[in-house]
Parts: structure tokens; sequence; C-alpha cells
């Protein structure tokens, strides 16, 4: 205690030094405790449920070949329900979508269909109202519990519970509105959640048959979670997940193979029917944030022990005299320690009070200046315990870089000749053609700098580069809206009577000099894949087909509207663009535009105008590798993904082209 009041003392004495210390010290502490915070925000911090170590991802794959999954089926969960007494205590299911909201413009916002326990198997009852009952799962009942953040959205009325929310397909009632840090059993929360029963009136997809999503075994369109039994963990579930699998293996007549059921812990933003591979590719970003911000400490360090060493030189005279006086060489290490842990504190407290600065101000910046959805939830970048064992492990490991060194050389002072010390010696005693160590850690200080700098100037070059390149198309110019008729369960004459319509309003307006439509878009966020082979050539599954004469390839394609290539000031090399006719009328002959790398690999040194390709095979929906986007995308409008090998006409078909589902030869 004595040593805690000297420490405070002698940094009274020396403001300026101690509040420049502080400064540099709370820059350190602060840049590292603000990158910990989001790392623990997405990474580390449990899910706001109840007994989150409990909750596990139940992931089904064919037993004969382990790396391909599949996502369950209603009839399939209710199987493993009637089963869970084996390994789990509780076992829910849910389903991602979208649905239209209705207000002055309709737009779409995220949404998921659960079952009826999915908030009490989690463990978080909803704070206002209620969750789902159980006979509303299988139902049509037209209800809906909202996310906190969806909630604030439409005014955070604290009445909302029993009111009714304007959706496209009909008005839903909400029954409860969830708390602020609940988002689910993922990170990334919907909007909105809903009632399985309630897939088939709000099913995207018009023409489907709705009601078969509760019945049909074929329909794996759904995630499966569930809280294991007390006593049991990931470790040693094995042994009941083995009885569970025996009556699971094969409930599918449709697919014969034996499927296996195993447990991994809950992705974090997994939406795939796989175990996640998301989280574990943050990790080396995560990494690599937490390297330059740990160098950003080392900096500060060195400059805050080269400032210890000029001060300890200004107190040798009073170390020398307290030696002299009988303190021993341990006591002296101590007393500086102590001053040294005291700075670290100060700073440690500056350095959070700066990083919740920052991360505020971060998330503000994401959340309203980036083009994030509003009802997008927001993380919980609040300071939690483990931060602050962070920021006590920060502050500690500080103390040791810039207070160790300097404590020791002053407490291995020599009494006789410090005593008789003037001011003037320090420059007499440095060594000539050699570096002390104030000049090592000023050479340490600006190395680290330097190649904190080069970094952020590679970094920043990099963005410039990416900003300023040619994308091969005119940019800057250009716009885009989405429309999705999908969500208003709109046929398809409608669908594409609307896409027609909207491209003639859209091109009657002043300054537009031209409009076509698209089922992606550049550097969008959804693309197509299908395999591709010359046309006529037999199919991969049948034993004609030879590697030479019936080459198949994996293409990204795109479906698009006539004067699109024109619209994006692309030309073409070759040929021509699709004609009105052929981009309109579904009875037209079946033509596509391909890029030159396709053609250089489907005809090398050839000519291929005039000549016809087609897909070899139809994709199963479940495990084709895409991510299709809802609707269509008019252009004179580009956002983007990578430049497709395939352009064909009709975007009146975003699902499929009528060319593609026959597997007609078309060129």
């Amino acid at each position: 205690m004595n040593d805690l009041k000297y420490a405070f003392r002698q940094l009274a004495k020396s403001p300026g030094f101690t509040v420049i210390a502080v400064l540099v010290l709370a820059l350190g502490i602060g840049a590292n405790t603000t990158i910990f915070s989001i790392i623990n925000s997405i990474l580390i911090k449990p899910l706001q449920v109840r007994h989150p170590e409990q909750v596990v991802g139940i992931y089904q794959h064919d037993r004969d070949n382990p790396d391909s999954f599949n996502q369950f089926s209603y009839a399939d969960f209710a199987d493993l329900r009637s089963g869970k007494d084996l390994a789990f205590t509780d076992l829910f299911a849910f389903r991602f979508t979208s649905v239209g909201l209705q207000g002055e413009l309709t737009e779409r916002i995220s949404a998921c269909f659960v079952s009826a326990n999915y908030f009490s198997a989690l463990g978080v009852p909803p704070a206002l109202g209620r969750g789902f009952l159980p006979e509303e799962e299988t139902s049509e009942t037209p209800v809906a519990v909202l996310t906190h953040s969806f909630w604030v959205r439409l005014g955070a009325d604290p009445s909302i519970v029993g009111r009714k929310i304007k959706l496209t397909r009909g008005d839903v009632t909400v029954v409860g509105v969830m708390p602020r840090t609940f988002t689910g059993a993922q990170l990334l929360a919907p909007a909105i959640f809903f009632p399985v029963g309630m897939a088939p009136t709000l099913n995207p997809n018009p023409g489907q048959a709705g009601s078969r999503i509760l019945t049909d075994r074929s329909d794996g369109s759904f995630m499966v979670m569930g809280r294991l039994k007390p006593g049991l963990t990931l470790a040693n579930v094995g042994a009941a997940l083995s009885t569970l699998n025996q009556q699971f293996s094969i409930p599918d007549p449709a697919k014969p193979k034996a499927r296996t059921l195993i447990c991994t812990p809950p992705s974090r933003f997994n939406f795939s029917p796989q175990p996640a591979q998301a989280d574990e590719g943050l990790a080396p970003l995560a990494g690599f944030a937490s390297g330059l911000s740990i160098l950003v400490l080392v900096i500060a360090c060195l400059n805050l022990a080269n400032m210890m060493l000029a001060r300890g030189a200004a107190r040798r005279k009073e170390i020398a005299i307290r030696l002299a006086l009988g303190a021993g060489c341990t006591r002296i290490l101590s007393q500086l320690l102590t001053e040294g842990m005291l700075l670290a504190l100060l700073g440690g407290a500056a350095g959070l009070l700066a990083s919740v600065w920052a991360t505020n101000l971060l998330a503000a910046f994401i959340y309203s200046g980036s083009g994030m959805p509003a009802d997008f939830p927001q993380f919980d970048l609040a300071p939690d315990s483990r931060v602050l064992m962070v920021l006590l492990f920060l502050s500690g490991l500080a103390t040791l870089f810039f207070a160790l060194g300097p404590a020791w050389k002053l407490a291995r002072l020599e009494v006789n000749s410090d005593l008789k010390r003037q001011a003037s010696d320090d420059a007499r005693e440095r060594p000539k053609g050699g570096l002390g160590a104030r000049e090592l850690l000023a050479v340490g200080q600006m190395a680290f700098a330097l190649a904190l700098l080069v970094a952020a100037a590679l970094f920043s070059r990099s963005a410039i580069n990416v900003a300023t390149a040619n994308p091969g198309f005119e940019f800057g110019s250009n716009f885009y809206l989405s429309l999705d008729p999908t969500l208003a369960g709109y046929p398809k004459p409608r669908v594409r009577e609307l896409t027609r319509s909207s491209i003639e309003r859209l091109s009657a307006l002043p300054g537009v000099e031209s409009v076509s439509a698209a089922t992606s878009i550049p550097f969008g966020d959804s693309w197509d894949i299908r395999s591709v082979q010359i046309g006529g050539a037999p199919p991969p599954s049948s034993a004609a087909f030879t590697l030479a004469e019936g080459k198949e390839l994996y293409a990204i394609y795109n479906v698009v509207g006539s004067d699109y290539f024109r619209t994006l000031g692309l030309p073409l090399q070759r040929g021509r663009e699709f004609e009105r006719l052929e981009a309109e009328d579904t009875h037209s002959p079946p033509v596509a535009i391909i890029s030159q790398n396709l053609a250089d690999q489907l005809w090398p040194g050839q000519d291929p105008l005039g000549r016809s390709i087609q897909f070899s095979r139809p994709f199963p929906d479940s495990d084709d590798g895409r991510r299709r986007s809802s609707g269509n995308s008019m252009a004179g409008v580009q956002e983007g993904n990578p430049p497709p090998d395939i352009r064909s006409p009709r975007p009146g078909f975003p699902d499929e082209l009528e060319a593609a589902r026959s597997g007609r030869p078309w060129g």
C-alpha cells in the first residue's frame, strides 16, 4: 500500500509525463481492446440463450459419401423429434425465407419459419407477448413474433401485441417481441419469425405445391438443432446418437442411401446443410487484425519505455540515496514496477473508454452509413468479463514491456558513483561508436512503426486499385433496381408482364438511354452455375460419353433481356445481341451468347458462332452450389458477380430456361 501511495505522489509530481504516458498506453491498449471486443462479439461470445454449451447443430450426410450433406424435410424432423429422448431434451427446426412487407413501398424482409418450441428450446421467452403454441406449428394461423430491432423499426409500440402487419401474402397478427440481445439459433437474426405451418401460405415460389412442405420428404429445406440431455456433451454423445441413427438411417423411400446424423457446435453464420466453414474462415482475418493491433501496442510500449529511461536518468540520484540508506534492489524494483503498473492501469482504463467510444462509432457507421438494412440485427459489442480479462492481461503485458527494463536498470545502480553524479555525466558516458538502450528503443519503435505504415500503405493502394479498376463495362452512370414478384405470389405470365412494363416505364424516363433485365447483376451476391457441353453430345451418365466427344464444363450463366450489353456499355467481340422477340417469346428458337473463355475451351481455335451447346444434366436443388437471388434485376443498373460464361434470353423465367429444362441444344 505504501508503494502505491508513493507511486501516486511520483506521478502527480510529473503531470506532463503522466498524461502523455496514459495517452500513449490508451492508444495501444484501446486499439487491442476494440479489436478483441469485435472478435468476441462475432466469434467468441456465446449466443444469448439458456446454457448455450448444450445447444448443438444436427446434420445428416450419406453414409457412403460423408462429404454429401442434405437439409431435413419437416417429416424428417418429426421422426427425429419422436426419438429425441435418446440424446436430446428438445429438438427444433427452422427455415430461412423472405417475405414482402407492405407500406408506402413494398420491401423484402428476412424471415424464418420455426417449430413451435423454437423459443422455449433456446430458453429465451419473448419480452412482450408469447411464443408460438403447439397447435400453431402445423396450422396456417397467421401469427408472428418480431425481433427487437424490427419492433423498434416499426415504432417500438409496447402495445403492438395483437396488432396486424400487412404482408404481400396477407396480414399476420403479432403475438410476441423478443428481447434486444436475442438473435435466435444463429448470430444473424431474421426480422420476423413465423410458425412452420405458415410456410405453405407464405411460400415465395409461385406454382409450387406449398401444402407439400409439411408432408413431402423430398422437400429438404429445414435445419435442425437440439439441446443435449444433462450429462451429454459433443465428446460422449456418440453412443446415444448411434442408436438414433439406426432408427433414422433410411426414412425416405426416394433416397435409398442410408443417412448418418452428426452433432457439431452450432454455427454462428451458416445457412447451408453442412457444418459451417464460415466461422473458421473468419479466424485468419481475426488473427491478422489482432496481430496489427498488438503491433500498435508494442510501438506504444517501446515509446513509453524510452520515456521511462529518460525519466529514470533524472531520478538516479534519488534512487542512489535510497540504496545508500539501506533499501535493497528488490525494494527499489518493487516500487518502480508499482509505478509502472499504476500507469498501465490508468492507461487501460482510458483505453477501455476509448474502446467503447470506437466500437459505438464503428457500429453507428456500419448500421447507418453503409447501406445495412434497417432490420439488420446489431451485434452486442458491450464489454463483458472476457474483454475485462483481456484488458487486465494487456495492462500487465504493457507493464512488462515498458517498465521492467528501466526498473531493473535503476535498481542496479552503483551507489558511490551515482551519488557524485552530475547532470552532464550522461552525455560523457554514452558509448562512442555504439548505441545505448534509449537509442535501441527508438530504432525499434521506428522499425515497427515503419512496418505498420508500409502495411497500411499497401492496403490503401489495393483499395484504390480495386476502386479504380476497369470492370469491363461502363461504371458510374448505371443504376439498378430489384424486382421480386414472387413475394406477392404472381404467376409467371404476370411476372413477364411486370418485367415488360417496368422496362417500358424506365425507358421512358428522361435521361435514361437504355434499360435491360437480368436475373443477376455484375458484382452481385448471386449467380447460377451449370455443367455445359457441346450440343448433341451424349450425357455424361451414358455409356456413349467420352471426354473427347462430350467435354463437360462448369459455367456461370445469366438470363438477360435485349439491349443488355448496350446498357452495360460492354461491346461484343463477335456476333449480335439478343433480339426483343428472342428475349420475350418463350417459343422462339433458343439462343445464347457465351464468353470467349468458354468458346476457347469448347472449340479451341474455331469460330463458335452458329454452333450449339446444351446443359449436360440438371442440378439437384439442394446440391447445386449456387446462391439464387429471389427476383429479377433491371439493368440500366448494376452491382456485381463473376462475369458469366453464358448469357441466355427470356428474363421472364427467373427460375430456369425452358431450353435448360428440356436439355435441348441451343446456340
